[in-house]
Formats: C-alpha cells, sequence, structure tokens
C-alpha cells in the first residue's frame, strides 16, 4: 500500500452481494472497502473515505491478483438512491409495535427502522420505504 495519498478521497462505492465496497475514483486505483469499513454508505452513493492500514497484508480480490489500498468510509456525500422496496415485518412492542424493511436488492445489507406505520399495515408485505437522511452527516 503507499501513502502517497493523504488527503480525504471522493468516488462512488459500488457494493458487492457479499458486502464489499469498492470506490472508484477518477486518479489512481479503485479502493477496497470491506464491510465493516462501509459505515452508511448504500450501493452507488458518492463518499468520502480515507485510506487505513491494510489488515492481513492488504485486500486481494483474486489469488495472484495485486493488492488494493484499503479505506474507511467517513461521510456520505449524496445518495444515489432514497426509495426501497421490500419486506415488511412487525412485532409486537411494549408501546405499539416495531416495524422493520429488508430490502429486496442484495446490495443493500441494511434493514431499515419504519418508525410510522398504518394500524393495519400487515407483516410480510411487500412495502416502499423513503430514507430521509441529512446528507453529510457522519458514516
Amino acid at each position: 500500500m503507499t501513502d502517497q495519498h493523504t488527503g480525504p478521497i471522493t468516488g462512488t462505492i459500488t457494493i458487492t452481494r457479499r458486502g464489499m465496497g469498492f470506490i472508484s475514483r477518477e486518479e489512481g486505483e479503485d479502493i477496497a472497502i470491506r464491510p465493516e469499513n462501509t459505515g452508511v454508505a448504500l450501493n452507488g452513493d458518492t463518499v468520502e473515505a480515507e485510506l487505513i492500514k491494510a489488515e492481513r497484508g492488504g485486500f486481494r480480490p483474486k489469488p495472484g491478483a495485486q493488492r488494493k489500498e484499503e479505506g474507511r468510509v467517513t461521510r456520505v456525500l449524496q445518495r444515489a438512491r432514497t426509495d426501497f422496496v421490500g419486506t415488511l415485518n412487525c412485532t409486537p412492542a411494549p408501546k405499539g409495535r416495531v416495524c422493520t424493511l429488508k430490502a429486496d436488492n442484495p446490495r443493500v445489507p441494511v434493514t431499515f427502522r419504519i418508525f410510522t406505520v398504518p394500524d393495519d399495515a400487515a407483516s410480510e408485505t411487500k412495502a416502499l420505504v423513503c430514507w430521509m437522511e441529512n446528507v453529510g452527516d457522519e458514516g
């Protein structure tokens, strides 16, 4: 891993089905982002990241391939999408019920907690949610 780049890295993150991320940047090689370092970034988001010291000698995508620099997402600059379709799951709670949405897209490895759900919404049904967040929040 080279330490020539010292400032934040900005680029678009691509997240695989297994949760591994790669940040494409205009200059230089892609940066590998392990699942535990993606923060709140989702596939296609524009993010800011920092280089980190590679674990176990660096990420190697395929046997014999050159090791990639590794990074950690520090901030989401722009969301690629804010609407997500998935399966709604509601369970009883002491004060009403708790509902979550598991996205259908395997490149969205998060479960969304839903705060406002109609009383007649059934569990295990399809739903559309809109992610409402202040862009630029820390990851």
